[in-house]
Order: C-alpha cells, then structure tokens, then sequence
C-alpha cells in the first residue's frame, strides 16, 4: 500500500482526482478501509466467542470474509486492470 508502483508514498499523478480515478479509490480508500473493517469485525467477534455467544460470532466472522473476499484485487476485476494475471511470470 505505502510501496510499489502505485503506492501512498509516491502520490497521485499530476491530473488524477482520488474519488473519480477508480483504480486509486480501490486501492487507497476501499481497499484499506475494507480490511480495517474486516479485522474490527473478527476482534470483536473474539470477545464474543468468550462470552459464547456464536450465532453472533458466525454471522461476524461472515461478514468478515465478504468484505476480505471483496478488497482483494482479482485479476478478474475491472478496477485492477487487464495487465494483472493469477501467477506473475506466466503468459
């Protein structure tokens, strides 16, 4: 996130708007900020498990899992573009 081609540190490219560029709004707000949600989620649904109540850390873990499934950069989305592949390397 901070490192790498399109990283924090580097900065926008002159002319791109965070909000309207699709692909630096993945990878600089929603990304993060689905992983953020995403841990928040499984911590609290810990504390749950300890006062055993696991119809609500089922439904917690869950929800977890869709916002992890739906952060990570698939070769398959549009968002990331056509030049990412499933193993890097291989034609």
């Amino acid at each position: 996130m901070f490192f790498g081609r399109f990283g924090i540190s580097k900065g926008l490219p002159a002319g791109v708007e965070l909000m309207k560029d699709k692909f630096y709004r993945f990878f600089w707000v929603e990304h993060p900020l689905m992983m953020l949600l995403a841990i928040i989620l499984i911590t609290v649904a810990r504390g749950k498990a300890k006062v055993l109540n696991y119809k609500a850390v089922s439904w917690l873990l869950f929800i977890a899992l869709i916002l992890i499934l739906a952060a990570i950069p698939w070769p398959f989305r549009e968002i990331v573009g056509d030049g990412r592949k499933w193993f890097p390397g291989m034609k």
